[in-house]
């Protein structure tokens, strides 16, 4: 019998996020042969263009979209998606259609593990929220994933990482 793949789906609110938070633990992933998916909800079009400026105001967009899609390659991420909402702006947008963009992400690549860069007060359900400068609603995306360990064995090993019950089945396929 053919042991699975391992999936693991990474959510995150900007571009660079993935490479600050993640970046060790999605080459610990991709060393191991896992497919890895990134979610990124903006393109973080408010971000900073450097001192001296590396591009236009009107260029940051596709400069940081550039950078993310670089970097998730050498981070062995093998799938990007952006969402395409408004940097600084993300409360706005309407929870049920996240829900549903994040619910197709995980029914397309039914991962085994997820991880992302905000916090909430559980660690039982993750939201988009972003804890330096917006503030998601819970109900955005809410209950996708339940976890079943300890948010450092999350962070620490792979094998005790948070896994997707509802996304991958009980089996892990």
């Amino acid at each position: 019998m053919k042991p699975h793949t391992p999936r693991l789906l990474l959510i995150f609110a900007h571009p660079d996020d993935e490479s600050f938070v993640a970046a060790g633990l999605s080459r610990r992933y991709a060393d191991a042969g896992a497919q890895i998916a990134l979610v990124t909800a903006t393109r973080g079009e408010a971000g900073s263009r450097g001192d001296p400026p590396l591009c236009t105001e009107e260029e940051l967009p596709a400069w940081r979209e550039s950078e993310l899609r670089e970097a998730a390659a050498i981070l062995g991420i093998g799938n990007v998606y952006l969402l395409g909402y408004r940097d600084k702006h993300l409360t706005d947008a309407p929870p049920p259609i996240i829900r549903e963009q994040l619910v197709e992400v995980v029914r397309r690549h039914r991962p085994h593990v997820e991880w992302r860069a905000w916090s909430c007060r559980s660690c039982r359900y993750f939201a988009l929220y972003d804890g330096r400068r917006e503030r998601g609603r819970r109900s955005a995306v809410a209950p996708i994933f339940r976890c079943r360990s300890s948010r450092a064995a999350c962070a620490l090993d792979p094998a005790r990482a948070c896994v997707g019950r509802s996304a991958a089945g009980e089996d892990g396929r």
